[in-house]
């Protein structure tokens, strides 16, 4: 059991790399239930692996666990909030990190053998730079209003 091991994930974080203060930045990964084959003694084996918790480090000091790898936002839907989302409070840049844990049973000569434990696999980092974002009310362009707020007037 020893030579065989889960693939890794991919950790994804929307909207690529970058978000705004105290809106939800989602983040999740790739991973799924797959198999591994080989040999052992002689004989065919194939591993089936299950993952079974996601562990994030948004780093920003927040770790959570959860039971669902995520999913990316749905068409329509950016800056909606996700079970593996995350709010950061200040601008920055951060490192995000996961890790995955599987769950495994052995297929040998027909016969299934559930693994007793875990193992678990780091999807790897990912940066994500956090901005802080200022809007106004204008009612049009600074060259036809330059003395309305936010226009260099001249």
């Amino acid at each position: 059991m020893a030579q065989f091991q889960p693939s890794t994930s991919e950790l994804i974080v929307e909207p690529n790399g970058w978000g705004i203060v105290n809106r939800p930045v989602n983040v999740f990964t790739d991973a799924e239930a797959h198999t591994s084959t080989g040999t052992v003694l002689g004989r065919p084996v194939t591993i089936s692996w299950q993952p079974v918790s996601f562990t994030v480090d948004y780093g920003d000091g927040t770790v959570t666990s959860h039971t669902a790898p995520g999913h990316a936002w749905a068409d329509g839907q950016p800056w909606a909030q996700t079970e593996t989302s995350h709010v950061y409070t200040e601008s920055g840049d951060y490192v995000v990190s996961a890790s995955v844990e599987y769950s495994a049973v052995v297929h040998v000569g027909g016969t299934q053998v559930p693994v007793l434990g875990t193992v678990t696999i780091d999807t790897g980092d990912a940066a994500v730079s956090i901005y802080w974002v200022k809007t106004r009310l204008v009612r049009g362009d600074c060259i036809e209003f330059p003395l309305d707020p936010g226009c260099d007037a001249p």
